[in-house]
């Protein structure tokens, strides 16, 4: 549990380093493995069990993990 304190112009840097899979220009700063990682976890069952999708507030199907929220679809 942390926090992030970055400009609107990292954070959009950080982004576009998360949609090109590791890579900042021609340089790959993380392995892609690691966006591997992150972007293929289903953790609906883990989300129902924790009871979050039974609040109002969160729609059906979503899930969270690694900092991410997640549709699933």
């Amino acid at each position: 549990s942390g926090g992030l304190n970055v400009t609107t112009r990292d954070l959009a840097r950080v982004g576009q380093m998360i949609l090109n899979r590791g890579k900042v220009e021609n340089e790959q700063v993380l392995p892609p493995e690691v966006f591997d990682f992150i972007s293929n976890r289903d953790m609906r069952t883990q989300f129902l069990a924790s009871g979050q999708e039974k609040k109002e507030e969160y729609k059906k199907g979503w899930s969270y993990a690694n900092q991410f929220w997640w549709t699933n679809n």
